[in-house]
């Protein structure tokens, strides 16, 4: 790669192909018409946080020959968390290995599918993550680092969100994976703050009776002759050891005496004790969490599924609105007004916690897709029939594609909620089996309470 400056990287001949990279020292380069038809970018900054301003910017365009472009870095002057957000490191392989690698991807990439228009933002997240992981052939593996908050990164999925909201990775990944478009194995277990999700946490003991942290260690001295038990400082007479019971002098540990345990004396309220309180104190936004409180948090590594590829390769299947409405019906809305109206039970959950609900009815995307077109229609008109049936004035309902629906219930007590999921999972169950061969996970109907933290599926 000696005598290689910015701007072009001369065309290298390999296997009959020519290929143009594109020297990228500084974001304002990106304004550069040459970035959209340059086959691959290779990153000149010696800034981490100009790679990683830079990254974010092309990762979050909109155009696929852009935020799926191959992106290598010149030399290895960046740690590993940087480099597994981009295609490699050109010093570290010969360049027709490079030329072969982005030539892969720029012929995977023109068979990936375009986002529709008005897509929001976690389902242009998950096509983006599955477009990467199809065009790349590869895992997302998580690299542990502490660049950021919750101690673990993605390669190509962290570049798209930011720091102070990359717990939501979780949430993403979990519901891809749910969805069936991705397949797990376990790497790690964390403790994550309950207030800013942070990973960087001082476990300390405490008081139970003050939660004080002042705490000194007393041994525990078992007097032979009489059984006797007591904290060291019972027995000191000077410095001799004398014993409050049977009033003799302990002179031989192992012989008159010895220490079996320790307790813990409180030196704010004189407490003892064997069994203290935990406390983790969250160095990043100073929240005190008992250990009930964490958040466990498991960490994946994530393969692709067949269902991921399609998704990958066609996008999502919209739904025709026309099909939505019935008659007039004013519970079965778009998908934009079920948002503002799912964001308002989350601001009331905040007080009424418990009081309203989701319902998400997700109908198995591969058997779905292999009915006729004509059979799909059928089955959306009679299960929004249905539906029109258990949802109450005040409930809602939209989708966005035909085989899942999400339904909002405010103020609904637990019983009849699970009143209405048991019979919308027995009378949609039927209609289903008169046209489609079903396992035991076709059909899957939840309803949960809204909270605070809650997120509508993604689709």
């Amino acid at each position: 790669m000696d005598g290689i400056d910015g701007g072009y990287i001369p065309k290298v001949e390999f296997s009959n192909q020519s290929m143009n990279f594109f020297w990228i020292d500084d974001a304002c380069e990106l304004e550069d018409e040459q970035v959209l038809h340059a086959e691959a970018i290779v990153l000149n900054c010696e800034s981490a946080q100009s790679v990683l301003h830079i990254l974010h910017k092309l990762r979050h365009m909109n155009d696929k020959r852009i935020y799926l472009k191959p992106i290598f870095l010149n030399d290895r002057v960046h740690d590993d968390y940087i480099i597994q957000q981009t295609d490699g490191v050109l010093d570290e392989n010969p360049i027709e290995k490079i030329i072969e690698k982005a030539f892969r991807i720029n012929i995977l990439s023109r068979d990936v599918g375009v986002f529709q228009q008005n897509q929001d933002y976690h389902t242009k997240l998950l096509l983006k993550t599955l477009q990467y992981l199809y065009t790349r052939n590869t895992t997302l593996h998580p690299t542990r680092t502490r660049k950021v908050k919750i101690a673990y990164a993605y390669p190509y999925l962290n570049s798209l969100i930011e720091d102070n909201e990359s717990y939501k990775v979780f949430d993403l990944l979990l519901q891809a994976t749910q969805q069936g478009f991705l397949k797990t194995l376990l790497v790690d277990k964390i403790n994550l703050c309950s207030n800013c999700h942070g990973s960087y946490l001082n476990f300390r003991e405490a008081c139970p009776k003050c939660q004080s942290i002042d705490l000194e260690v007393v041994d525990i001295i078992h007097h032979f002759r009489c059984a006797n038990v007591a904290p060291v400082s019972d027995y000191l007479d000077g410095e001799n050891l004398h014993c409050p019971k049977c009033d003799k002098t302990l002179r031989h540990i192992g012989i008159d005496y010895d220490k079996p345990s320790e307790i813990f004396h409180c030196q704010s309220c004189d407490h003892r004790t064997q069994d203290l309180n935990m406390k983790a104190l969250c160095v990043d936004c100073g929240t005190e969490n008992t250990l009930e409180i964490l958040r466990t948090q498991t960490v994946m590594s994530y393969e692709i599924t067949a269902a991921g590829k399609d998704l990958a390769l066609n996008g999502l299947v919209k739904l025709d609105e026309s099909t939505l409405p019935l008659t007039g019906d004013h519970r079965i809305v778009n998908w934009t007004n079920l948002e503002i109206v799912f964001n308002y039970e989350k601001e009331k959950s905040k007080l009424q916690k418990g009081r309203s609900k989701m319902g998400v009815i997700h109908i198995q995307e591969a058997a779905f897709r292999n009915l006729d077109p004509d059979t799909q229609q059928k089955v959306n008109r009679e299960l929004l029939l249905i539906l029109h049936h258990y949802l109450r004035s005040i409930d809602v309902l939209s989708s966005k594609n035909l085989w899942k629906y999400v339904f909002l219930l405010p103020e609904i007590s637990e019983a009849d909620a699970n009143a209405m999921q048991e019979m919308m999972q027995y009378n949609i169950h039927k209609l289903l089996s008169h046209n489609i061969d079903m396992d035991d996970n076709f059909l899957s109907i939840q309803i949960q309470d809204i909270s605070p933290d809650s997120q509508i599926p993604i689709f």
